[in-house]
């Protein structure tokens, strides 16, 4: 394995983003993905898997091997899939790096995208940001992709005070955090 290309070891180890919590809730949806794993994985070759995951056809695999409906339970994870193993958007890396137990540096994406290139005082700032994202993703029904859409559109803030109720210390500061260069100008 330690020959291959990154993606296909990627693949291997089954340890990449694509596969896992990103697009789960909570643990249930966990356990209920694995189990849609484990059933690929006995009616399929490594190789299909891992030409699904280099194409970004992990979806049509899964279809084909007649687990759609149980993919389907899982809200968002073709979205995931289908930008495998390249292209994601960037709050399935911010919901990765806050939801990490080890200390992780955050990608440069969720840096730009999510404020964190906001945060220059101090360490505080990083961490008041992070925990906010923690207490979001950690909502019951939180949508990651209206997160993601609020991003774009430069809405932030005003997104995160509709999901949460912001203590009025944290108001003034979140504000300048949760700024982003978005939206860009169309070209």
């Amino acid at each position: 394995m330690a020959r291959w290309p990154k993606e296909k070891q990627a693949c291997g180890l089954l340890s990449n983003l694509v596969f896992w919590i990103c697009a789960c809730r909570d643990e249930h949806e966990e356990s209920n993905l694995a189990g849609i794993y484990t059933a690929l994985f006995q009616t399929c070759s490594f190789d299909e898997l891992y030409h699904a995951y280099d194409s970004s056809t992990l979806t049509s695999l899964f279809d084909s091997k007649g687990l759609r409906k149980k993919r389907e339970t899982i809200p968002h994870l073709e979205e995931v899939l289908k930008g495998s193993p390249r292209v994601f958007q960037s709050v399935w890396y911010l919901k990765q790096f806050v939801m990490a137990k080890e200390e992780v540096r955050p990608t440069p994406s969720i840096t730009v995208d999510y404020g964190f290139m906001n945060c220059l005082k101090n360490e505080e700032e990083t961490t008041l940001l992070k925990d906010l994202y923690s207490q979001i993703f950690a909502l019951p029904r939180v949508d990651p992709m209206k997160l993601h859409e609020a991003c774009i559109q430069g809405k932030l803030y005003d997104h995160v005070r509709e999901l949460l109720k912001l203590k009025k210390k944290d108001q003034k500061v979140l504000k300048r955090l949760l700024k982003n260069p978005y939206p860009l100008p169309d070209l």
